[in-house]
């Protein structure tokens, strides 16, 4: 057989795979239409998602941005999604009603969902959120006016089945959140965004033929003058898949203080970028992965400068254990024009385990002359030595590592206190910390 012949039939073949796989998407998008009772012009905006979908190419290993985390990892062809689900999937406790307004439907949301898609600008991520936006499970506008007290939580359930049905079991059960903070000019707000588990769910999790999914989206627009202080947390039981973007826009003089923790799922990809559209913004991302057994996390962050005289600067700290991997890529990007920009990204890994690995992929793309960026990355190996040499001083193996890691990730938690990050949710994330660490081997 000729190599033109063996490429034709790979050809058709990928365009077979493409056809089912599209009309697997068409099916699955009308029964969930058809399980949510949803209106004509809802199913019609699903199906026009599903029509742009066709359209894009679908991600491969072969792309830049896949190549560590393969979108072959996630079930974005075997999937299926429950009105049971979605109707426990989701609360958000609203800290000040009297300054926040919670909104699931309506004008003011569509306009802030058509916002955020113009903004869209990776093309390589472009099909996967096609696919989001297609079967988008719930929509949240949370709107912040004033100074808001307290803490805003907004809390996602697990995707655990219920059903004893054998063919549903063996598909993955699946959650498609959209949640969307604007925080209007010169108010402020703190937000906790959180991705965990009841302890039912957890007891539930072996019963699951196939691994539970979940893909959330999170878009941020943080206007002149306001401040977001903004925390992330990943709890997921060990045997989810969770897929998820945060996308932040900050105005002029505005304020955006982050925190990102991963400890929970089997395999997590993150991508949290950052636009500064205003000059005199500030944004803190800070960001803290710990990991045991054969959990994978892959985060992909952007610090995108579009405006002069602004400042960034990312933090992002992991500690790995057991067989487990992480990779990091970040990249600061300076625009023509944005002048006296302040940009720094720092990557840092502690190996806890000969056969754990980290990968860090640091990158600058400076079109500016003036401007003041760095970036930097290191990976400790094997901390084993240091481990055995407090445990010969008195220490429990758990005591040695609790001290080593907490000293590790110290410097992210004295950031946080400085950006104003309440005490209750930095003695939630110590808590994280050190529950994971007592699983780590």
């Amino acid at each position: 057989m000729s190599l033109a012949t063996e490429a034709g039939i790979k050809i058709m073949r990928e365009a077979l795979d493409r056809k089912t796989f599209l009309e697997q998407l068409a099916q699955t998008a009308q029964q969930l239409a058809d399980n949510l009772q949803e209106t004509a012009e809802q199913k019609l905006r699903r199906l026009k998602e599903l029509e742009a979908l066709t359209k894009l190419h679908w991600p491969t290993a072969q792309d830049e941005i896949w190549r560590y985390t393969g979108p072959e990892l996630f079930p974005f062809d075997n999937f299926t999604i429950s009105a049971e689900q979605i109707a426990k999937s989701l609360t958000i406790s609203n800290a000040d009603p009297a300054h926040i307004k919670l909104i699931n439907s309506g004008a003011e949301l569509d306009s802030f969902i058509k916002r955020a898609c113009e903004r869209e600008a990776n093309s390589q991520l472009a099909a996967t959120f096609a696919l989001h936006r297609t079967f988008c499970t719930t929509r949240n506008l949370i709107q912040v006016q004033g100074q808001a007290r307290g803490v805003t939580a907004i809390e996602h359930r697990t995707p655990y089945s219920s059903t004893h049905n054998q063919a549903q079991l063996q598909q993955a059960n699946s959650l498609f959140p959209h949640t969307i903070i604007s925080v209007s000019k010169t108010s402020q707000a703190t937000i906790v965004q959180d991705f965990a588990a009841t302890q039912t769910d957890r007891q539930t999790a072996d019963r699951q033929a196939v691994d539970p999914f979940l893909m959330p989206v999170t878009d941020i627009f943080v206007a002149d003058g306001a401040t977001l202080r903004y925390i992330e947390v990943q709890d997921l039981p060990t045997n989810v898949k969770i897929c998820g973007r945060t996308r932040v826009w900050l105005g002029r003089d505005a304020n955006f203080y982050g925190f990102q923790i991963n400890t929970g799922a089997k395999v997590a990809r993150f991508d949290y970028d950052c636009w500064i559209e205003g000059p005199g913004a500030n944004a803190e991302m800070l960001g803290l992965y710990l990991s045991d057994g054969k959990q994978h996390f892959d985060v992909h962050t952007g610090q995108r400068h579009k405006a002069p005289q602004a400042r960034s600067n990312l933090l992002f700290k992991g500690a790995l254990g057991g067989k487990s991997r992480s990779i990091f890529a970040g990249t600061i990007i300076v625009d023509p024009g944005a002048q006296k920009t302040d940009a720094y990204q720092t990557n840092r890994n502690l190996l806890l385990s000969s056969k754990a690995k980290a990968d860090s992929i640091p990158g600058l793309e400076i079109s500016a002359d003036d401007v003041k960026c760095s970036h930097g990355s290191s990976t400790g190996h094997d901390a084993t030595n240091e481990i055995f040499y407090m445990r010969s001083r008195g220490l429990t193996e758990l005591q040695a590592r609790k001290l080593l890691v907490r000293g590790f990730f110290e410097d992210l938690f004295d950031l946080a206190v400085k950006n104003g990050m309440p005490q209750t949710v930095l003695d939630r994330m110590h808590a994280l910390v050190d529950a994971k660490l007592s699983k780590i081997t």
